[in-house]
């Protein structure tokens, strides 16, 4: 029979409050290590590599591009700022405001700003933004949107015009005219002879509405010059149906065109067929701008130039 010899070795296992206290110092130097880590990394700000910052660039610009390329018209045009409208978006049947803003120092924020709510941060650390977009050809009427009352206005022809602030469009006050006779027309003009300008392509327009229910409704808004070579001539806007208290926009572009010299013209709106009364608010002549109009924005993110991004859309409602 063999004999087995069991004979220790020396070695023996570890107590299990030495295995505790030896996990306890391990967590310890674990998350110390996680700490430093953690504050090397952010202390690099790898976050706003060029490759990085390029792609928050290009978030930008797209998102801006896609809020710009519906924009009815513009307000505010500057070196750093944009404010223009858009088509409504919430089922109020009024255009919405956008603004784009960035402080001009390097570093700041590129904001927007929703119909005047909150300004929102679209993308930090902004160190160059730039667009091609140029203030839209001014209106060329005095006293357009009537704040001032009757000042700059007359009735025109065998009318007669007051001034209005209980039926208004914007502000605070319009123009309210009627015809002096039931065959003569109702009406109000301004005269534009120092602005308008020969075979010069002009939109023109104003917000309309009627205080009576009863026909007719037609009107329109017109260039009326007279010259020595042609005499007569009124270039008209189509003509558009208003309804009671309910203002409408009526616009059109015209061309006016004459030869001799020019003896007067007028920016005009009246009716078509003997119309009782007319309420008028926000008038509007101004250089007919082209068709097509782009939209073209740059915009650095970072202090390194290769995250330059430049990015341009088509201008779909033709607002400058």
């Amino acid at each position: 029979m063999k004999r087995f010899n069991h004979r220790q070795t020396g070695r023996r296992g570890y107590t299990l409050i030495e295995l505790i206290t030896a996990l306890l110092a391990a967590s310890v130097l674990i998350a110390g290590l996680s700490s430093t880590i953690f504050i090397a990394v952010k202390a690099s700000d790898t976050s706003l590599t060029p490759a990085a910052a390029a792609i928050k660039g290009n978030i930008a610009v797209t998102n801006l591009l896609a809020d710009i390329e519906f924009a009815e018209s513009f307000g505010e045009v500057s070196a750093n700022s944009i404010t223009f409208s858009v088509p409504d978006r919430d089922g109020d049947s009024i255009s919405e405001t956008i603004r784009y803003s960035w402080s001009g120092t390097p570093g700041g924020s590129l904001t927007r700003q929703y119909n005047g709510g909150t300004v929102a941060k679209v993308v930090h650390d902004v160190y160059a933004f730039q667009h091609n977009l140029v203030s839209p050809f001014p209106n060329l009427l005095s006293n357009a949107d009537m704040e001032a009352g009757t000042t700059d206005w007359e009735a025109i022809p065998d009318a007669t015009m007051l001034g209005e602030t209980t039926v208004v469009h914007s502000g605070t006050s319009s123009l309210y005219c009627y015809r002096n006779t039931a065959n003569d027309e109702s009406g109000v003009r301004q005269d534009v002879k120092a602005q308008i300008v020969n075979g010069t392509q002009y939109k023109i327009g104003a917000w309309l509405t009627k205080w009576s229910a009863s026909s007719p409704y037609g009107v329109k808004v017109q260039l009326h010059v007279v010259s020595s070579g042609g005499g007569d001539q009124v270039f008209s806007s189509d003509v558009f149906n208003i309804d009671k208290l309910d203002f409408k926009w009526v616009t059109g572009t015209v061309t006016p065109t004459w030869s001799g010299s020019l003896l007067s013209a007028y920016w005009e709106v009246c009716g078509v067929s003997s119309i009782q009364e007319l309420y008028v608010d926000d008038a509007l002549m101004r250089i007919n701008p082209p068709t097509d109009q782009n939209a073209n924005i740059s915009l650095q993110v970072g202090s390194d130039p290769g995250s330059w991004i430049e990015s341009g859309v088509l201008l779909r409602n033709s607002p400058l």
